[in-house]
């Protein structure tokens, strides 16, 4: 008899995690390219008097796409290490339902401190089993910096040839919004990206082992 919550079966959770990975990995590749051939798009209908804000305009969108694909690539790996733990064959006991796991993952992230849950992955993370990319997120992070850096050299030459206090204003603002940007560049980094379906897996076996849930390997 095939085991059952709600009505679902794994098989059906199966396919419709399957199908949400589908979907989202379209996003990570579709974004980038859409926001670029905008804003190229953009410079050829925008009013001259505007054109010092369009390079500010495109950071703030490339640092917004870049976070966005970061959120997702962290989605498809809690995903698929929900997937490995829980629904490949032989782990069909460990089941539990994806939006009771989602809900016990939070509870033991909120139980436990940064720095308890880092020795745990530290400690646990299979560093072998790390990706050298992951939905070759780093050709997409290296994407988006080039593009950023760009935009930026595109203000300064705006700045420079103008000279006038809109472009001044706009460089000002470009080069505040780039220096918080590269502050937080740390949570972007790929290699913080590539680890996550392991470090997502060792949070599925704590999850299991924090519930009383018995668990084979």
């Amino acid at each position: 008899m095939k085991k059952e919550i709600i009505g679902m079966s794994i098989e059906q959770e199966y396919q419709s995690l399957r199908n949400e990975l589908i979907q989202n990995k379209r996003h990570v590749f579709e974004r980038p390219m859409l926001t670029v051939v905008a804003l190229f798009a953009a410079t050829r209908f925008i009013a001259e008097k505007y054109l010092p804000f369009l390079p500010l305009v495109a950071i703030i969108l490339l640092i917004f796409n870049l976070w966005f694909t970061a959120t997702i690539i962290r989605s498809l790996a809690r995903i698929a290490a929900y997937i490995q733990v829980f629904l490949e064959p032989g782990k069909e006991h460990n089941w539990i339902g994806w939006e009771t796991y989602l809900r016990l993952q939070r509870k033991w992230i909120n139980k436990n401190s940064k720095e308890k849950r880092d020795k745990i992955l530290k400690k646990q993370m299979d560093e072998y089993a790390i990706p050298e990319t992951l939905l070759y997120y780093q050709p997409l992070y290296y994407f988006h910096i080039v593009f950023i850096l760009i935009s930026m050299g595109f203000s300064f030459a705006l700045a420079f040839k103008n000279l006038d206090t809109t472009s001044i204003i706009s460089l000002i603002i470009t080069g505040v919004v780039i220096i918080y940007f590269f502050i937080q560049n740390s949570k972007f980094k790929p290699f913080n990206i590539i680890s996550l379906i392991e470090e997502y897996k060792v949070i599925c076996e704590e999850v299991l082992k924090d519930n009383n849930i018995h668990c084979h390997y």
